[in-house]
């Protein structure tokens, strides 16, 4: 059983994974990604009622839930998985958004006030204990799938398509040395991924491998005690000031906890 599985079935949230599948489309030197992300986004549902978030409004809520299934397709993408962080504000828009993919299949994510006059996409990437990459690009659409793609394309150079459907399932078709997307560049983005799912259900692609993703955060008690604990005196002390207790709010999934003096 996949790690992240494991840790998704401990916490009884067997019906919130959900499963990415890695194909290379050889005849065409394509990779391909598939997932179907109606339980993630259920777990995310389910998550937010456990711990009390509540959502700002409605077009937050699709945004995010975009940004999650095109982050999950991206990390899946990966031979290696990596730890990522999206972070995304598009010109004109109230709140921002953010969103973590982490190597065991975990994904989290919120919206957060931001600059309605500036546009700004901002990328972390971490290869076990290796360093921090960090690449910032400017967004050219207020869909955070297209971000993604454009981060592909200006970032990392790799000719890339993300598509989702409203069904809840998505795709990443990705050209390879030698391969081209050709018209899969343009294709509506249903039929984008009714194809490339039909390619990798009817075995015309070589299967590479599954990743389990799960909606879930790594914030808990004790890591934002220590996340305070790690201030200067002078910061906790204006921090608390007189109160006998904080409300501190997670930066990655916005739960908040009430930390005592």
């Amino acid at each position: 059983m996949h790690n992240g599985e494991e840790k998704a079935q401990s916490g009884g949230e067997e019906s919130r994974l959900s499963l990415c599948a890695r194909h290379l489309w050889t005849e065409r030197n394509l990779l391909v990604v598939t997932g179907d992300f109606g339980a993630l986004l259920s777990g995310k549902r389910a998550y937010d009622v456990r711990y009390g978030i509540s959502p700002d409004d409605a077009g937050d809520i699709r945004a995010l839930d975009r940004l999650m299934a095109a982050a999950a397709l991206a990390a899946v993408s990966l031979a290696e998985r990596e730890s990522w962080g999206w972070t995304m504000t598009s010109a004109g828009a109230a709140h921002g958004l953010f969103c973590a993919a982490e190597p065991e299949g975990l994904i989290c994510g919120t919206a957060r006030a931001a600059d309605p006059d500036r546009a700004v996409a901002h990328v972390q990437r971490r290869k076990g204990d290796g360093p921090v990459v960090e690449s910032r690009f400017v967004p050219v659409s207020a869909d955070p799938v297209a971000s993604v793609q454009r981060y592909f394309a200006q970032v990392e150079q790799i000719d890339t398509r993300l598509a989702l459907d409203d069904g809840g399932r998505g795709a990443l078709v990705q050209a390879m040395p030698g391969g081209a997307l050709a018209e899969l560049a343009s294709a509506p983005d249903a039929e984008l991924v009714a194809e490339l799912c039909a390619i990798g259900a009817s075995g015309r692609a070589k299967h590479l491998d599954d990743v389990v993703i799960f909606y879930e955060c790594r914030c808990d008690d004790k890591r934002i005690a220590e996340m305070i604990g790690r201030l200067p005196d002078a910061a906790r002390r204006e921090l608390w000031g007189v109160e006998a207790e904080i409300c501190v709010t997670c930066p990655r999934c916005g739960r908040e906890f009430r930390v005592p003096k």
